[in-house]
C-alpha cells in the first residue's frame, strides 16, 4: 500500500463524518484507493469509537483502533504506525483544522523533492490573533534557536514521511511529555532531511479542543520538554 493516513481521535464524534467524507475524495482518487485511514480512539469519553464502528461499515479504507483509556497523542501514533501497511504515513488531526486535501501536496513535494519529511507550515485561515497562536509563535521561535533549526513552524503535526522513518522517530517519544512539539526536534538531531510547504490551518469543524483558550499549563510542559530536549541532545553531545 502506498500510504496509512493516522489519526488520533479524542473526542471527536462530530468531525468524524465530515473527516471521513473528505478524505475519501483525496485517498479513493488522488491516490487510486491506495491509501488507507487509521483512526485511533484515544480513550474518547463521548460517541467516538461507536460513530468509527458505524464509519468503518460505510469506508472500506478505514481502519479502527482503541486506547481503553486515553494514552496521548504520541501513542496513539504508535499504535497507528504499527498496523499501518502503507510504504508512507501522514499524521493527521481530527479536528480538521489541518485540510485532508493537502495531503497530495505533501505526497507530491516528497516525492519531488527526495526530503525524508515534509511538514505542513500552517498558515491560518480567517483566525485573528490570540494568546494560543503567541505562545505557538514564541515557541516556534524557542525550538529554532535552541536546537539551530529554521522551521516555519517548528511544532506542526502535519507530517508526511516514509513509515519506517516515522516509526524511528517515535522511539524517541517517551523522553518527552508532548512529543507532537518536539518531533522535528528530533528529526533533525537524528539526522533527517525535511523541507516545509505552506497548508492553510482551519477553526475546528466541531468541539472544543482539550487545550483551553490559554494553554498555559500544556506550554509549561512543553517548556519543560525543550530543556529535556537540551540536554537529550545538545549537552550530550558534547
Amino acid at each position: 500500500m502506498k500510504l496509512s493516513v493516522i489519526v488520533p481521535c479524542f473526542n471527536e464524534e462530530d468531525c468524524l463524518p465530515l473527516l471521513l467524507a473528505r478524505a475519501a475524495t483525496v485517498l479513493c482518487e488522488a491516490f487510486d484507493s491506495d491509501a488507507e485511514l487509521i483512526a485511533i480512539d484515544d480513550g474518547s469519553a463521548d460517541r467516538t469509537w461507536p460513530v468509527l464502528q458505524q464509519l468503518a461499515q460505510q469506508y472500506s479504507f478505514l481502519v479502527t483502533q482503541r486506547h481503553t483509556h486515553n494514552r496521548g497523542l504520541a501513542e496513539a501514533w504508535q499504535t497507528g504506525a504499527l498496523v499501518a501497511q502503507g510504504e508512507l504515513v501522514c499524521t493527521l488531526d481530527a479536528d480538521l483544522q489541518y485540510r485532508p486535501e493537502e495531503i497530495y501536496r505533501l505526497y507530491r513535494t516528497l516525492t519531488d523533492t527526495k526530503v525524508d519529511i515534509v511538514q505542513g507550515a500552517r498558515i491560518r485561515v480567517g483566525q485573528s490573533s490570540d494568546a494560543r497562536r503567541l505562545l505557538s509563535r514564541g515557541l516556534n521561535i524557542l525550538l529554532n534557536n535552541a536546537f539551530g533549526m529554521s522551521l516555519e513552524d517548528n511544532k506542526s503535526g502535519f507530517l508526511l514521511c516514509r513509515r519506517d522513518v516515522f516509526l524511528t522517530l517515535l522511539n524517541e517519544r517517551r523522553a518527552f511529555r508532548h512529543f507532537q512539539a518536539m518531533i522535528m526536534v528530533a528529526a533533525h538531531q537524528l539526522g533527517f532531511s525535511s523541507c516545509s510547504v505552506p497548508t492553510p490551518f482551519d477553526g475546528r469543524a466541531a468541539g472544543q479542543s482539550f487545550l483551553g483558550q490559554i494553554p498555559f499549563r500544556v506550554t509549561a510542559e512543553v517548556m519543560a520538554d525543550v530543556l529535556r530536549g537540551v540536554r537529550r541532545y545538545r549537552f550530550a553531545k558534547k
